[in-house]
């Protein structure tokens, strides 16, 4: 069985808009083994919805989540997958 899995969160939008211009935005993303919260990861800044996003590796154990806790943003968190040798 199993122990552990590498997971990838992706950021496509971390941003907010403002009255002339798109402003810096705060978010807390949870990681969730069913539910229960195992970890929130807090992010601010700037990133704007193009491109590939901003990604950040996680491991933990296989079949975690991950919510929307707070904040604006739009993210993936997925299963990394391994490249072909």
């Amino acid at each position: 069985m199993q122990k552990s899995a590498n997971y990838e969160l992706i950021i496509l939008d971390l941003c907010q808009a403002g009255p002339a211009a798109r402003i810096a935005a705060q978010a807390e993303i949870a990681i969730m083994d069913g539910s229960r919260e195992v970890e929130v990861i807090t992010l601010s800044g700037s990133l704007r919805p193009c491109g590939q996003g901003y990604r950040k590796p996680y491991r933990g154990k296989p079949g975690l989540s991950a919510i929307l806790r707070s904040g604006s943003c739009r993210f993936s968190f997925r299963e990394a997958v391994k490249p072909a040798a």
